[in-house]
């Protein structure tokens, strides 16, 4: 059971996994050097999170406060974990809160990313947090909207590349210029 993306009123009284503090570091560290002030979310209990069980931090975007929360890579996927932050979206956006749900696969490539198909679709970390700096400011966007703020040489093929990762949604059907692109597996946006 998926215990981390639980609600408070959930979940039972047993200890759950707390998050990775590497994971936490590296988040915290990757907003640091993109001129963002990440700060400990003191609003996740409104919307029934435990701030000590999961990474998430607080950022001004703009002038709003953000609530980001980052979702571990082995979640990434997972339908639970999916219906649980949607619910905390409706939470946050019932209470006025910006939510946004990252999964880490956006700020940190796999292992295997960009392997199979070669370097040349391999996303670089700037282009990544391109990515997430658009998401943060603008929620969803169309395709060719979303690639041409990459530098990536084939910016379509690296829009691709985090859809096969994991990290981005790309809506249902053919591909073409009215496609839209969203983080995947939250459905939230700020």
């Amino acid at each position: 059971m998926n215990d981390v993306f639980r609600l408070d009123s959930d979940r039972s009284a047993y200890a759950f996994p707390l998050p990775d503090e590497r994971l936490h570091s590296f988040v915290e560290n990757l907003l640091h050097t993109r001129g963002l002030d990440p700060k400990p979310v003191n609003r996740l209990r409104d919307i029934g999170l435990d701030d000590k069980a999961c990474c998430s931090f607080e950022i001004d975007v703009d002038g709003d406060a953000v609530c980001l929360l980052v979702i571990p890579r082995r979640f990434s996927r997972d339908a639970m974990t999916a219906d649980h932050v949607r619910r905390y979206g409706r939470k946050a956006e019932a209470l006025g809160l910006r939510f946004l749900a990252v999964p880490e696969t956006l700020l940190r490539a796999s292992a295997a990313s960009g392997r199979d198909a070669g370097a040349a679709t391999a996303v670089k970390a700037d282009d990544r947090l391109r990515v997430l700096d658009h998401f943060l400011r603008h929620g969803s966007a169309g395709l060719f909207e979303l690639a041409a703020r990459l530098e990536h040489e084939n910016p379509v093929a690296a829009i691709l590349e985090l859809d096969v990762d994991g990290a981005l949604s790309i809506d249902d059907g053919i591909l073409s210029s009215r496609s839209r692109v969203t983080l995947a597996g939250n459905g939230v946006r700020p």
